[in-house]
């Protein structure tokens, strides 16, 4: 399986075998993701629909990814050629990992890939852990503006951060002022 496994990731953005183009519109500009019909169909809904869906156009084999983090999309990617979760970067704080994790987990549910879903959760339960105080107050307050509204409740990304934030919501306490979470 490691050699399946390093042979795909080797094809991640590689013009060798691939059958599409993944553009992904981010803020002022466009990235080109050499992409392979197979390994985006095998784990997610949404580009199996696409991939089956009949086209107005049989030479166009571009599918665009909008209103996503550039960062976040490509690590979403590379799990279809891995199907490891996506790995923090050294420099990420512990909070910086919590909102990678629900950002992932969001578009994992859009593009209806639930393994991803699942194993951002998983991700997410493991680096709240190492969280200091101030660090999951400053995300749960960054959370309830930002993200509570799209996550839903009973997904395993709402699930696990039901059970890792206060229980009074609403009355979070602020986190200390040196806390800074981007």
């Amino acid at each position: 399986m490691a050699i399946a496994n390093g042979f795909a990731y080797s094809l991640y953005n590689q013009p060798l075998f691939a059958d599409m183009m993944v553009h992904i519109h981010y803020l002022g500009g466009v990235k080109q993701i050499h992409a392979h019909r197979a390994f985006l169909f095998k784990l997610s809904g949404l580009f199996r629909k696409w991939s089956l869906a009949p086209s107005k156009n049989p030479h166009e084999n571009v599918f665009d990814i909008k209103n996503h983090n550039l960062a976040v999309v490509e690590k979403c990617l590379r799990y279809f050629y891995t199907d490891r979760y996506p790995v923090s970067l050294v420099t990420d704080t512990n909070g910086d990992k919590l909102v990678t994790h629900v950002l992932i987990h969001l578009w994992a549910e859009e593009y209806k890939v639930p393994r991803l879903q699942k194993a951002s959760a998983r991700a997410f339960r493991k680096d709240v852990s190492t969280c200091s105080l101030s660090e999951i107050q400053k995300f749960a307050a960054l959370y309830q503006v930002l993200y509570e509204k799209n996550v839903d409740s009973n997904s395993p990304m709402g699930k696990a951060v039901a059970e890792s934030l206060p229980r009074d919501k609403d009355n979070i306490p602020p986190a200390p002022v040196g806390c800074v979470i981007s």
